[in-house]
């Protein structure tokens, strides 16, 4: 079991769920998720200091996801891997502006998801890949 803490922002409660249980056996602590909104995500993000956020782009709000990345990085210092089922070039351009330390696409697969995550934790840690 490792100490590192993944906070999930998905308003899908199933892909939520999947998410939550992929992490677990995975051996990551979960904070989470959050589905109600980027003022949620914002506020959760402060008390909880996870290690790393997987951020859905589009969640329902005033804010989406990308937004919602801008408003963390100026508070917090916590890398951010992008979830998406959409990767329209408009969306992709937008988002790489956070710069973001990966995007994954659902549908998830846990192998993918555990990469992604070690090697955002390693890049925002200054580790070589």
């Amino acid at each position: 079991m490792t100490d590192t803490k993944i906070m999930i922002v998905e308003d899908e409660a199933v892909i939520a769920m999947l998410l939550e249980k992929l992490l677990e056996v995975s051996g990551y602590a979960v904070a989470g998720p959050v589905a109600n909104g980027g003022e949620d995500a914002i506020r959760l993000a402060g008390s909880e200091s996870p290690d790393l956020i997987l951020m859905d782009i589009r969640i329902e709000g005033s804010m989406d996801g990308i937004d919602t990345t801008i408003k963390i990085h100026e508070q917090y210092d916590i890398p951010v891997v992008f979830l998406t089922a959409h990767s329209d070039s408009d969306t992709y351009e937008r988002a790489m502006k956070t710069e973001p330390y990966g995007f994954l696409l659902k549908p998830l697969r846990r192998d993918e998801l555990k990469s992604a995550i070690d090697t955002a934790i390693q890049k925002h840690e200054g580790g070589s890949l």
